[in-house]
């Protein structure tokens, strides 16, 4: 009868490593469901009240954007685009669309200005969390998905 250890030696590495918390384990975890999406009701009437004030007049009362989003004016500048789950922006982590709300876009390509000046980090938060409370549940998931992958080191 041979010993079984030398096959336990070679599998305990393995198994180990199967264990191991690593960036790729963590994606899997992500991918399996994002956490339930919980917002402070005073934090989205605010986002709310802001969107209407600063971003409605482009992207829609409904943030639905202009039907024509797809396709360039004749300038060559970009339309606004739908920010309520059915354009382009649930494709980008957070960082990026905070950034885009603070700093705007480039003139040449986009009327989008910069609101840094006028919003503050938290107002800009209100806003994107109120838009995101409103996006159907896949968009949702697969948002998380993408703003974590853009977390990893």
């Amino acid at each position: 009868m041979r010993p079984r250890w030398p096959a336990a030696a070679l599998l305990l590495p393995l198994m180990l490593a199967a264990c191991e918390r690593t960036p790729e384990a963590e994606a899997t975890l992500y991918r399996l469901q994002a956490p339930p999406r919980i917002y402070d009701p005073a934090q989205l009437a605010r986002g709310r009240e802001l969107y209407q004030r600063h971003c409605a007049a482009c992207h829609g009362a409904r943030a639905e954007g202009d039907p024509q989003w797809r396709t360039r004016r004749p300038d060559g500048r970009f339309r606004p685009p739908p920010l309520n789950g059915s354009g382009h922006a649930w494709h980008h982590p957070w960082r990026q669309l905070h950034q885009v709300v603070k700093q705007g876009r480039d003139p040449r390509q986009s009327d989008m200005p910069g609101w840094g000046d006028r919003l503050s980090d938290a107002d800009i938060d209100a806003i994107l969390n109120w838009l995101q409370s409103g996006w159907p549940e896949q968009i949702y998931q697969n948002w998380y998905q993408i703003d974590q992958r853009s977390r990893r080191p």
